[in-house]
């Protein structure tokens, strides 16, 4: 596996330390002035993650919850000119997975980057020698490797459903279940729909039994 930074920085002195540092330590770096720009070009299966805040136009931290809202694995760092508790806060919770502060040392960078990348692969690789894998805090589900993005209702409808994989769940439990998070119960079909639809290309097979309720099926043999 490729060991791949991307970085999204406007301010080319720093961009440039960061880029010819990480490459003697083997990392191939990618440098991007804005979050257009990076948007514009080709989405790689996994990277490591540097977001300045202060981005023109598109500002960091929307790019980083556009990020993570795909990418539930990929180490999100991001970096700021300020320190204060609330922008920090703001930034962990947007799906950044550390923060640094300008001006910062490269070699504590760097040392915060190797271990985040020995994290991901572990992680990878736990995760390739397993069917699914939920991913809570990204609302995500791994199937063999692959990472499926799912919105915060999409996310708890799995989750429930899954942990009676195999099984007919009455339909009387699952609009249970969906009052209990807050949704309207005539909601139900329009999150199954969206569910299905993403989990479908997967493997994962939900199927709606007429007068009954739902059950979910699992293609192991599915990559």
């Amino acid at each position: 596996m490729r060991k791949l930074i991307i970085i999204i920085e406007d301010e080319p002195a720093i961009a440039e330390v960061v880029v010819e540092y990480m490459q003697q330590r083997g990392y191939q770096v990618q440098h991007h002035m804005t979050a257009e720009a990076f948007l514009e070009a080709p989405r790689p299966r996994e990277a490591i993650y540097l977001v300045d805040w202060s981005l023109p136009g598109m500002k960091g931290i929307d790019l980083i919850r556009e990020l993570r809202a795909a990418d539930g694995l990929s180490p999100i760092f991001m970096v700021s000119g300020h320190n204060h508790r609330e922008e920090i806060v703001m930034g962990l919770s947007a799906g950044a997975d550390d923060y640094l502060t300008k001006p910062f040392n490269v070699e504590e960078l760097a040392v915060r980057v190797d271990n985040a990348w020995s994290k991901l692969h572990r992680l990878e690789g736990n995760l390739l020698s397993h069917g699914t894998t939920l991913i809570p805090a990204a609302h995500s589900v791994v199937r063999h490797g692959t990472t499926i993005a799912l919105t915060a209702r999409e996310y708890a409808l799995f989750d429930f459903l899954y942990q009676g994989r195999g099984k007919l769940i009455r339909r009387e439990d699952v609009l249970a279940f969906f009052n209990k998070q807050g949704e309207d119960a005539r909601n139900l079909h329009v999150h199954m729909h969206a569910l299905r639809k993403k989990m479908q290309p997967h493997g994962v097979r939900i199927q709606t039994l007429w007068g009954t309720g739902y059950k979910l099926e699992l293609d192991e043999e599915a990559a």
